[in-house]
């Protein structure tokens, strides 16, 4: 079942001339998950029926054309297939003609709220989402896995974890990670111009962590950030950008 909507996208959304941001296009890929799941009678409005905390643990999305300020344009998802414990999800984000723009693919595993315990999917929880195996924006890819030791580090600063950035699940949103990013990001890298984003989330990160240390390094041409934990440096998260 696929879940179609229209977004316009605002001057909040955008930087590098007037080009839409990386964590825009992810706050509209996560609202389509939501919008999805509420259809279905699994949405946060609800979840103190179904007890039911979704959760990503990875993204990757390959972009054509960033929408500019102004744009409306329409988001497509549809949850693709899953596994004894993760879910995968798929989604086009096309122009006002229906041109492709944006293609993305994520996965997820839901937790229990009241022991946030990671739930076994079965086919009561995903039926309803009635999945399409054979429609995949990335066919034969797979996730990338984080080494366990990163990339020559080339810059790295200290970043406080603000009120701002928790989410209602009490930690990090996975899209204020972004914000960490563009920070440690080199002045001559202009991130709008960039059209590939991986990312992988291992840790969570709670208002009692304080700050996290931001990484920076290379990959050939890609650039490599790693949030990492400050107490002993274990991964909470790894975005990878390029061309």
């Amino acid at each position: 079942m696929q879940l179609k909507s229209d977004f316009t996208v605002w001057m909040e959304d955008v930087r590098s001339g007037l080009r839409i941001t990386d964590k825009a296009l992810l706050e509209i890929l996560g609202d389509m998950a939501m919008l999805h799941g509420m259809k279905i009678g699994q949405g946060i409005n609800t979840r103190y029926i179904h007890h039911m905390v979704w959760m990503t643990l990875n993204w990757k999305m390959k972009i054509t054309r960033r929408p500019k300020a102004g744009e409306t344009i329409t988001a497509v998802t549809w949850a693709r297939d899953y596994t004894r414990v993760q879910a995968y999800r798929d989604y086009l984000i096309l122009d006002s003609e229906g041109n492709e723009l944006v293609r993305a693919s994520s996965n997820w595993v839901v937790l229990d709220e009241r022991t946030m315990a990671i739930k076994r999917l079965t086919p009561e929880i995903m039926d309803p989402y009635e999945q399409e195996p054979e429609r995949e924006v990335f066919p034969g890819e797979s996730f990338r896995r984080p080494p366990k030791e990163g990339s020559a580090v080339l810059a790295e600063i200290k970043y406080p974890i603000l009120k701002c950035m928790i989410d209602e699940n009490g930690h990090v949103h996975n899209t204020s990670y972004l914000d960490m990013v563009r920070e440690v990001l080199p002045e001559d890298v202009d991130p709008e111009s960039l059209t590939r984003l991986e990312s992988a989330y291992k840790k969570e990160i709670k208002p009692e962590t304080g700050y996290v240390i931001v990484s920076y390094g290379r990959e050939k041409e890609d650039h490599v950030i790693r949030i990492l934990d400050p107490a002993d440096r274990s991964l909470h998260a790894e975005f990878v950008l390029g061309k």
